[in-house]
């Protein structure tokens, strides 16, 4: 069944599980419906962080937790055991009589007050209603209860989240070594991903998952649990690798920009492979994103007319972080019509053409390896001026980040801002910061 066929079944009826998620037409009905592609970018972000979230899950069930940890992960399987109890007692109920009689007096209530369709159904009767409303306070005092348990279950899980990021502070924890670990090779949950990895993290990791994966067992052994073996942590550490390689050779291929003939035997081998090892890991969930991997993305691959190395969503990752930025920016603007204000001024100033021609020679600098460390330091060898009133240019989130900005400039195009105030009156650059910087060329690496 294709997904012309999907949304017929939906037009027909919105209740047939035939239509598998397709909830209606599109607003756009004169695209064609094959014409989609995968996205593959956050497919892969999305594989990538499911594996470390079940990693990391499968680390904390071998490590010592700390006392704090243990009392409210004890409170919190307490409180599951409850919850269960309480929903078998409401399950139980509804399956009585008195649950089944309660049903159908809700069902013919809500009908007449609704008036279903113009179809006449005869009102509840005096003694019904009086039924009705004993039936319901019964059933309510079950729910009560279970919904008490649920509500206790939420504050213990936001208590533990709290714990947990004050752990991540802690030098002592394995929380603490594991990020520090992270950082040491350059990388960092991004926080405009609700703390997940960005889509370069999640590669770079899956390329070459030893690296970042193996290096962490120095510190599973030093926070392991007494009864957890050293085979455990091995075992764990080799399946986490060995998953996270057979899912980037399913991207590799689907993202390669040469198409091989036995390119699509290699990628039919790879999904299998990697879907197969996916399964096999206790505990680790069949996501949609394993579903449209596995069951339309070498249909796909195979009617593109193109690679899909061209078709990859980079613009949307971009535009996640630099709606983030923007917004970091303008956080402590509490009024509304002020940070709508400061917004347009900065889009304003960005379609300066000095600016534009500002930030293409930015752009173009390599701002890696030991360019990055010369301009680091450049940084450091300048102390920022108080009570400075940034504006215009200078609105991103740290004074490093705009003088590091300045700094790559080549001096004159500054002082041409300032010298013409017509065209740059929104900028405010000191004097003694210009008289500061030396000019330098800018040069295409």
């Amino acid at each position: 069944m294709n997904i012309v066929d999907m949304l017929d079944i939906t037009e027909a009826t919105k209740t047939n599980p035939k239509h598998k998620g397709v909830k209606a037409k599109p607003f756009w009905d004169f695209i064609p419906i094959s014409n989609h592609v995968l996205s593959l970018l956050h497919i892969q972000m999305g594989i990538f962080n499911d594996i470390d979230d079940w990693f990391m899950d499968r680390v904390h069930k071998i490590v010592k937790w700390s006392p704090e940890e243990q009392k409210l992960y004890d409170e919190l399987n307490s409180t599951n055991a409850k919850i269960e109890v309480t929903k078998k007692a409401v399950e139980d109920y509804d399956k009585s009589e008195n649950g089944k009689r309660r049903s159908k007096l809700v069902t013919r209530r809500n009908k007449t007050s609704n008036n279903a369709g113009g179809v006449r159904v005869l009102p509840l009767t005096a003694e019904e209603t009086v039924q009705l409303k004993a039936m319901e306070a019964e059933r309510a005092q079950l729910t009560r209860k279970r919904d008490a348990l649920k509500d206790f279950k939420k504050k213990l899980e936001a208590d533990l989240a709290k714990l947990q990021s004050l752990l991540k502070r802690d030098s002592e924890s394995y929380y603490y070594a594991i990020e520090q670990h992270w950082k040491v090779n350059g990388k960092s949950k991004a926080a405009y991903h609700g703390g997940k990895w960005n889509g370069k993290d999640a590669r770079d990791a899956m390329k070459d998952p030893e690296k970042y994966y193996s290096g962490i067992k120095n510190v599973l052994l030093r926070f392991k649990a007494d009864t957890t073996a050293n085979e455990t942590i091995g075992l764990l550490l080799n399946d986490v690798v060995e998953m996270l390689r057979m899912w980037y050779e399913v991207f590799r291929i689907m993202t390669g920009k040469e198409r091989p003939e036995q390119c699509y035997v290699e990628l039919a081998l790879a999904i299998d492979a990697a879907t197969r090892k996916h399964r096999a890991l206790d505990g680790l969930s069949i996501t949609p994103k394993v579903h449209i991997v596995e069951d339309h993305g070498l249909k796909l691959f195979e009617e593109m007319p193109v690679s899909l190395f061209y078709c990859i969503e980079e613009f949307v990752e971009q535009n996640h972080q630099i709606g983030h930025k923007e917004e970091e920016r303008v956080k402590r603007i509490r009024n509304a019509d002020k940070r709508a204000k400061s917004k347009a001024e900065q889009i304003w100033v960005s379609m300066n053409s000095k600016v534009q021609k500002h930030i293409r020679g930015v752009n173009k600098m390599n701002t890696r390896g030991s360019y990055m460390t010369a301009k680091l330091k450049r940084v450091s060898e300048v102390t920022p001026p108080t009570n400075h009133k940034r504006q215009g240019l200078f609105h991103s989130s740290s004074w490093d980040d705009d003088l590091a900005c300045m700094l790559e400039d080549n001096g004159r195009i500054l002082e041409e801002m300032e010298s013409e105030p017509e065209c740059c009156e929104n900028y405010h650059v000191p004097s003694s910061l210009l008289s500061s910087l030396e000019p330098k060329q800018v040069v295409d690496p």
